[in-house]
């Protein structure tokens, strides 16, 4: 039971990390290649 808890907020942890690296990309993506 503990275990697919855990696993659920690490998942969870993990996909809301990698929206923001997203997000994050997208937005300087543009500044760089403009350089």
């Amino acid at each position: 039971m503990s275990d697919t808890f855990f696993l659920k907020t690490v998942s969870t942890r993990f996909y809301l990390y990698t929206i923001q690296y997203i997000m994050l990309y997208t937005y300087i993506s543009p500044r760089i290649k403009k350089k």
